[in-house]
């Protein structure tokens, strides 16, 4: 008997040690062999602790008396180290596996036991396993393993308690397996009475000094890995924190499905155009802001966004370059920005937009987040306060030109008076024919000279101006006679709208205006092949005008202003030479063959009738030159 003992007891120690054994090698071997030891430790402890197999046991010397204690015990030791060494945690998960194990287990059981009828023979002993015996095996069996599931859970607490108390570890270890072991013991006795077994004195001493005995070794153990914590915890420490691992679960899952809904807020209700794009540059998906700016575009097999953009100069942007420069981005965060670039859309007006490009990993394939900004709107009024800031600096020197300019002219033209005055005064007096001849030549010189006076005070607005009401669509038809006479080769044509457009001015001086413009256009249509066309059109000016964003009034209606057009397709003019065509004495002319003072004259008539002149141009296709001036019956102050 007590050789038998001996033998039962090396088993235990056997198996003890292999379990540790797992545990120290847990880093390199990893856990899985040491949760599948234990787990099967724990199913044959449940299978072992029923009445019908353990009833084989009944005599305390033979060798299968300790088959309880040789497969659960190992397994509550472990579970106690593991909870000591690696906390409430790593011990919550070995529940967890138990419970697994126990219901595939428990499942195979049953299909056994529906299927067959199992004999066992032990020897002298025999145990008839039928059917219908089977299905209180089955119930029996898993109200056990939830038994013991739930002594797992409370195992924790009691080592936690007697640990805070200041016990000696082996008796940490001791108390809780014994309280296990009873606890089991009590449950079969209330469960099942008729086939329980009850055990003598001798089984049950034998079964605590082997339970002392692996304690023991479990204590070793601890000591000697260094394993054991010096820490406080606290005693329902485990049960809380299994409790709070299921509700943080779902408070996760919850914060995760509230950040999805979050993001996909702000990725759907973005002004930003946003796009995902994979390695070729195809768009995978696209927010709300994307789509009704793409609309059908997007439903294209294989769209490529980048087919659409260019940079300001128009040169194409090339993703396999851009995709390249992404991955290779050495910075923590690789973002690539492309500050000014055009978006060309089918059938609607170019996009000026600024974008991210940022690298992104979705189920391990790298992509492409872009984030487009559209400054469309941002580019023309940085435009429009750059022509705003031009016109006024244009207007302020052309101020500074005219008033220079005046004083020279009303200062010249008192001595051309002078000059003149003595003129006639030799003219009346006899001499010699020769002498005649070259007093008509200086005052010839002198009424040119006169003229030219006269055309520097108008464009610094002193020259004489007669007011009255005048047809401007009239005028223009009249003016065009004139002109159509030294031109025929020209293509001429009139537009005039078919209402009254009156408008209060001197008319020789707004004549001579458009005459100067009708001459300017034709020198520009002298080298040019093909068709020669000027295009003159009268009409009352429209707010969407762009010549009317232009205007120094700011606080007049557009409807109280009238435009004339004038547009040739003739050589043009780059913006460099539009800078400086109102300055007086600038001209593009060979010498000899203008004055340079047509056009300043003209801008300073129309600015003394409280008007302004537009003029836009590009070199080989033409230029238009559009003034704009009130109407007789509203006319602004300065």
């Amino acid at each position: 008997m007590f050789a038998e003992y001996i033998i039962s007891l090396l088993e235990l120690t056997s198996l003890t040690v292999f379990a540790m054994m797992l545990h120290s090698l847990r880093r390199i071997l990893g856990v899985i062999p040491l949760y599948m030891v234990m787990g099967s430790f724990f199913v044959l402890g449940q299978i072992a602790l029923l009445p019908q197999i353990s009833q084989i046991f009944q005599e305390p010397a033979k060798s299968g008396s300790l088959v309880y204690v040789l497969a659960i015990v190992p397994v509550l030791l472990m579970f106690l180290i593991i909870y000591e060494s690696e906390g409430a945690q790593e011990a919550q998960r070995t529940v967890l596996g138990f419970l697994i194990l126990s219901l595939v287990s428990f499942y195979i059981i049953q299909l056994l036991v529906r299927q067959f009828n199992l004999n066992a023979d032990f020897g002298a002993d025999t145990v008839a396993l039928s059917v219908d015996r089977g299905v209180k095996m089955q119930r029996l069996l898993l109200a056990m393993t939830f038994l013991h599931l739930a002594l797992f859970l409370f195992l924790p607490t009691f080592y936690q308690i007697l640990r805070n108390w200041g016990v000696p570890i082996i008796f940490c270890l001791l108390f809780p397996i014994c309280f296990f072991l009873a606890t089991s013991s009590l449950f079969l006795r209330l469960f099942d009475s008729d086939t329980f077994v009850d055990h003598s004195w001798q089984t049950w001493l034998g079964r605590l000094l082997a339970v002392f005995w692996v304690c023991l070794l479990a204590n070793a153990y601890l000591a000697l890995g260094k394993m054991l914590r010096v820490e406080r915890r606290l005693p329902f420490g485990f049960l809380s924190s299994l409790l709070g691992y299921f509700r943080s679960t779902s408070q996760m899952r919850q914060s995760v499905l509230e950040w999805a809904d979050r993001y996909q807020a702000v990725f759907e209700n973005s002004g930003e155009l946003i796009f995902l794009l994979d390695a070729q540059g195809v768009i995978l998906n696209a927010n709300t802001a994307a789509a009704d700016t793409f609309g059908t575009l997007l439903s294209k097999p294989k769209f490529a966004l980048a087919d659409l953009i260019t940079n300001a100069e128009g040169r194409p942007f090339l993703w396999p370059e851009a995709w390249r420069k992404l991955l290779a981005n050495e910075s923590g965060r690789r973002i690539n920005t492309y500050p000014d670039m055009l978006l060309h859309l089918p059938d609607r007006k170019t996009m000026n937009i600024s974008f991210n490009l940022s690298h992104a990993v979705v189920n391990e394939n790298d992509m492409a987040l872009l984030i487009a900004h559209d400054i469309t709107a941002q580019r023309e009024r940085e435009l429009e306060r750059q022509q705003l800031e031009e016109q006024l600096m244009h207007s302020q020197r052309m101020e500074a030109i005219g008033v220079l300019a005046g004083g020279i002219a009303h200062d010249f033209n008192n001595l051309l008076h002078t000059i003149q005055a003595n003129i006639e005064m030799l003219n009346r007096q006899t001499m010699p024919i020769p002498a005649k001849a070259m007093l008509g030549n200086i005052e010839e010189a002198s009424k040119r000279a006169s003229g030219l006076t006269s055309q520097l005070l108008g464009f610094a607005r002193k020259g004489k101006f007669q007011a009255e009401i005048i047809d401007l669509g009239a005028l223009i038809q009249q003016a065009e006679k004139f002109f159509q006479s030294g031109a025929k080769d020209i293509d001429s044509k009139i537009i005039i709208e078919p209402t009254p457009l009156l408008i209060k001015g001197d008319l020789t001086q707004l004549q001579q205006v458009i005459l100067n413009l009708l001459i300017n256009a034709k020198d520009a249509l002298a080298d040019k092949e093909g068709e020669k066309a000027i295009v003159i059109r009268v009409e009352t000016v429209r707010a969407d005008m762009p010549e009317w964003k232009t205007s120094p009034f700011r606080g007049n209606r557009a409807a109280d202003f009238i435009s004339v057009t004038i547009r040739d397709n003739g050589c043009g003019m780059p913006p460099q030479v539009k800078e400086h065509i109102f300055e007086p004495f600038f001209t593009t002319k060979p010498p000899g063959q203008g004055t340079g003072m047509g056009l300043a004259m003209a801008y300073g008539c129309i600015s003394n009738h409280r008007g302004w002149i537009n003029v836009s141009s590009t070199p080989g296709e033409g230029s238009v030159f559009t003034i704009l001036l009130p109407k007789a019956h509203d006319l602004p102050e300065l």
